[in-house]
Formats: structure tokens, sequence, C-alpha cells
């Protein structure tokens, strides 16, 4: 594999490039972070700048990744909760669910299950490469996901909005903070989750226009910080709403008895 060279930088202060980032109602964490500040971060951005001592997940063997759920101890990204936490409690036969004591516990289903060991696999892989041919990009497993503010990055948040059925928002944001980043074409990644072709991957973080596609799928992959461009007392409140919303639905589920 070519290996790719890139710089790590810090970047403090707005930035004038608008962005597009993707938020589904049912993220109600993310909606309420939003909604009372009117930014959001990446879970190594805040283990970064934080006096925590705990691992990166840049930093643990993809081996570690895939079987050891006890690596990871704290600031984890949605992504990295799901495919590679989860997927490794799945792996050791345990079981993964949604639900806080006491109230139950509502477990994933055989298919639920099958589908995050699925996409372990094509994360975990894509991580693998990334770390062989561009180890100082952002990564995948710790990122903030944003595209280009235009037509076509539009169109790619609707479509990967969409493809969750949820309600969502499509955000205008700016980066406020950033320690690493890149840009790829999505229709890679894509690619390689239907072919298993691992120069996929290689094209994807070499940041190569997929040439069997018209219009790039561009994704920016953020290590850090952003903030919204409309800093509006009616967006943030809907937000907030939405995130007390999501948790008193977590928490409104029936009680667990002795009997259960």
């Amino acid at each position: 594999m070519d290996h790719v060279v890139s710089s790590m930088m810090i970047l403090m202060g707005d930035h004038s490039d608008v962005y597009l980032h993707g938020l589904s109602e049912s993220d109600w964490q993310k909606c309420w972070n939003i909604g009372i500040s009117g930014s959001l971060s990446s879970a190594e951005y805040v283990r970064s700048v934080s006096d925590a001592k705990s691992r990166s997940v840049r930093e643990i063997s993809i081996a570690e990744l895939r079987n050891d759920p006890r690596c990871l101890q704290s600031f984890a990204d949605h992504r990295t909760v799901w495919y590679v936490w989860a997927a490794a409690i799945l792996r050791g036969d345990g079981k993964v669910g949604e639900g806080i004591s006491p109230y139950l516990t509502r477990w994933k289903t055989d298919a639920q299950k099958d589908d995050i060991l699925l996409k372990s696999e094509r994360e975990l892989a894509c991580e693998e490469v990334r770390r062989a041919i561009a180890p100082d990009a952002a990564s995948r497993l710790c990122s903030l996901f944003l595209a280009e503010e235009d037509g076509a990055g539009r169109s790619y948040v609707q479509h990967v909005m969409e493809a969750r059925n949820e309600q969502f928002f499509i955000l205008r944001v700016r980066i406020s903070a950033s320690l690493r980043s890149h840009k790829a074409d999505a229709h890679w990644f894509e690619e390689y989750a239907s072919t298993g072709d691992m120069a996929c991957l290689e094209n994807y973080w070499k940041s190569m226009p997929d040439p069997n596609f018209d219009t790039p799928q561009w994704e920016h992959l953020l290590e850090g910080a952003i903030v919204l461009c409309e800093q509006g007392d009616d967006l943030q409140a809907g937000l907030k709403r939405l995130g007390i919303r999501g948790m008193k639905e977590a928490q409104n589920l029936p009680k667990i008895t002795e009997e259960q």
C-alpha cells in the first residue's frame, strides 16, 4: 500500500467554510447537546482536551477493538459504541440492548445483531487500511461526518439519513475546532460494502474520486467540534425539546419486577 502523509492540525475559532451535518430526531443526546450549546464535539476531541487518561480508539489495536469490549473506557461516539464495543460483546456470546435499570432492556434481535457484526467488520477493515496508508487522517470511528454545502452534499446527507427511516434535520454548521480531518468519496466505502474489494478502501483514504460516478459523494470526517451557523432561539429550543422528549421516552418503559 502507498503511504499517505498528512499532518495533524489543532485549529480553534470559527472557520468561514459552511458544511452540512445530518441529525436524527431519535438521537436525543445530540439534539440536547446542540440545543443547549449550539455546538457538538466528537468524542476524540473531548478526550484530547480533557484530563482523562482513557486510551484513544486510534491507539488501540484492531485485535483488541474486535474482541475486547473492556478496551473502550470512555469518550466513544455512536459508531464506536455499536460497531466496536457492542460488536465485541456479541463476538464473546454476550447480549446487547438499550435501557437503564430499573427499566426493561430492549435487547437486540438476531437480525439486529447480525447487522451490527456486519457493519463492525466493515468499519474495522476500513480502520486497518487507514492506519496503514493514512495514519494521520481522521478516523471514521471517532469523527463527526460532514458534507459540503451544495446540491450534491445536501443530496448525500438526505440519502444517508433517509436510509435510517427516521425524521431528521440537515444543519448548516461551521468547524470551530479541528484535531484531524479527512475528505473522502463515500462511493468507495459503499462499493467496498457491496464487493469486499479492499482497493476501494485504499482509494477512500487517498481521497480519490470514484471514476464510476459523475459526481463524488464527498464526506468530511472531523475529529473536532462544530457550531451551528444559525444560532437561533427557535432552532435550539426545538432541539432541546427533542432531547427532553427522548430522555422521557427512554425512561418511560415498564419497570422490571421480580417476576420478570
